[in-house]
């Protein structure tokens, strides 16, 4: 896949994926180049590994999202309507890639800095995957389980699974950058980077 195809943006602030200007992101990813995440075979590792992990329900990622072995773990929840249900009352596919970026967005601000916007900086989700466990229905409640992999001075992984009374029902995990508001990516401000870092789990846990 052309790596233009992959830069994406979210909903995040106010300009549109449209009016990013595609190779002054590209080429403010230069100044990472040397950065793990942009070599081929770690990307390769990470893209098969968090699958891996999130479906074999080891140790590090039981059906327990709390007992991650990991510092931290962030835990917002969302209540299901119908407005986001089909004709079957399943809850649409589409609304954990909306429940991905808001649980992002609540847990940067409460945990990691509560003025994003001030930081002169925003997120470029690179890829995204969510994939489908056990049908959900209107009126349940799911709780979104958030923890990180892989974090970088430019980029981290996010690993997001949601739960309905403690049962898994999907999951799934972003790659983000962080770009300034030149559009081109940079490193994380000051402190970010050890914060993000608290909620982080082990490669171990997806490798091994």
């Amino acid at each position: 896949m052309n790596c233009t195809a992959l830069v994406a943006r979210i909903a995040i602030s106010a300009i549109s994926p449209r009016e990013w200007d595609v190779p002054a992101v590209l080429a403010g990813m230069c100044g990472c180049h040397k950065q793990p995440f942009l070599q081929k075979e770690n990307r390769m590792l990470m893209r098969e590994a968090i699958p891996h992990a999130l479906n074999r329900g080891n140790a590090h990622l039981s059906e327990s999202p709390l007992a991650m072995d990991s510092p931290k773990t962030f835990q917002h929840s969302f209540d299901i309507y119908l407005k986001d249900s089909n004709a079957f009352m399943n809850t649409y596919f589409a609304r954990y890639f909306e429940w991905q970026g808001v649980c992002r967005e609540r847990w940067f601000h409460e945990c990691i800095h509560d003025n994003l916007l001030g930081s002169d900086g925003m997120f470029v989700t690179k890829r995204a995957h969510q994939e489908y466990v056990h049908e959900t229905f209107p009126f349940q409640r799911v709780d979104c389980y958030l923890n990180t992999v892989q974090v970088r001075q430019c980029s981290a992984y996010l690993l997001f699974r949601f739960c309905v009374d403690g049962r898994k029902v999907s999951q799934g995990y972003q790659q983000i950058l962080y770009a300034g508001r030149d559009r081109k990516i940079r490193r994380f401000p000051d402190g970010i980077v050890d914060r993000v870092k608290e909620y982080e789990l082990p490669l171990s846990a997806l490798t091994e």
